[in-house]
């Protein structure tokens, strides 16, 4: 659910998560060999979210998705995946997205500063 309206997904369809542990955000580790056999390691906060997750954009839906693109809303997000797992937050879209003239799909990214599994 996007901002409390269902989007179709294909069966079978997959995306890259990215989430959250409680109220810590994510950190990508950079370590930097140095002399004197030590290292330094910067922390640098990412974003998270999903990525690529194939959507059908029915003509119903097309202007909502375009709305919260184009002014940069954050909305709640909720995703259940095949395994049972839920993830939720507030996320924005990422990008932007082309519609597949076949079946209407697009690959959608969101991002935000928490997506947690529930």
């Amino acid at each position: 659910m996007i901002d409390g309206i269902s989007y179709p997904v294909p069966e079978g369809a997959t995306c890259k998560i990215r989430y959250t542990v409680g109220t810590s955000p994510i950190k990508e580790n950079e370590i930097t060999a140095c002399t004197a056999d030590t290292s330094v390691l910067r922390g640098k906060i990412v974003s998270a979210g999903f990525e690529k997750l194939k959507v059908i954009l029915r003509s119903d839906l097309e202007s909502h998705l375009t709305n919260i693109r184009d002014q940069g809303l954050s909305v709640p997000v909720l995703i259940t995946v095949a395994n049972g797992d839920t993830y939720s937050g507030e996320l924005m879209v990422e990008g932007g997205f082309s519609i597949n003239t076949e079946d209407r799909s697009i690959e959608l990214s969101m991002k935000g500063n928490y997506f947690t599994k529930m």
